[in-house]
């Protein structure tokens, strides 16, 4: 993707690869030891006809796949993006529950539309900036932001679902809980960009990036 931009044709196309998700028990693969649960759907990308390449970018308001275990049994959970819908399976492959949350999607901000093109700049670095500028030009902006940005299942089977907090106009990371039995329990706020990597009876470890990108790992107190 690189030279200059005039003469350039430009082609767009959706596309995210669905890929079924097997859970393979200690010893020998087998029929009887490999389970399928839900799909991965990856990352959301769209692809961008240059010349005679196509180069797939990752537009700011994409969708991608989460996955996180955890609980006493295992539970897995997946969410596919972009509906709010997070399937609970067993490690033997059974579908035990689906949380869903009906509108979970909401429209950008004019705000966040014209964020997008400096924030899209990250992903296209190493192609030179006419290029670059045809191409966010070209990229349509999806018409909704992803249900949830982020997934962690407590040693305790509660889930947690992060609803926001990756923005410049999200102002902090709204989390949504919900019991082992699927139940909403409320919501937990925490600092702008960050990730819950664990959850204690009494804490949360956590990864904060501050806005000059530096990576920190923080322990919150946590009370339930």
């Amino acid at each position: 993707m690189r030279g200059p931009a005039a003469g350039i044709h430009l082609g767009v196309l959706r596309r995210r690869h669905l890929t079924r998700i097997l859970l393979q028990r200690s010893g020998a693969p087998d029929l009887e030891t490999t389970h399928p649960l839900g799909v991965d759907g990856g990352i959301e990308r769209f692809g961008v006809a240059v010349g005679t390449r196509e180069e797939f970018v990752v537009h700011p308001f994409h969708s991608r796949s989460y996955l996180a275990a955890g609980g006493t049994p295992m539970r897995i959970a997946i969410a596919t993006n972009p509906n709010y819908r997070v399937e609970l399976w067993t490690p033997t492959g059974t579908l035990e529950r689906v949380v869903r949350r009906e509108g979970g999607r909401r429209a950008p901000t004019l705000a966040e539309r014209a964020a997008a093109p400096t924030l899209m700049k990250r992903y296209l670095e190493g192609v030179d900036p006419a290029t670059a500028n045809t191409i966010m030009a070209e990229v349509p902006t999806p018409d909704s932001l992803p249900a949830l940005v982020g997934l962690t299942v407590t040693p305790q089977g509660e889930l947690l679902v992060q609803r926001e907090g990756f923005l410049p106009s999200q102002v902090s990371s709204l989390w949504e809980v919900f019991d082992s039995s699927g139940r909403w329990l409320g919501e937990l706020r925490l600092p702008a960009r960050t990730r819950i990597l664990s959850v204690g009876t009494d804490h949360l470890l956590v990864q904060r990036m501050t806005v000059d990108d530096v990576v920190l790992i923080e322990v919150h107190r946590l009370r339930r």
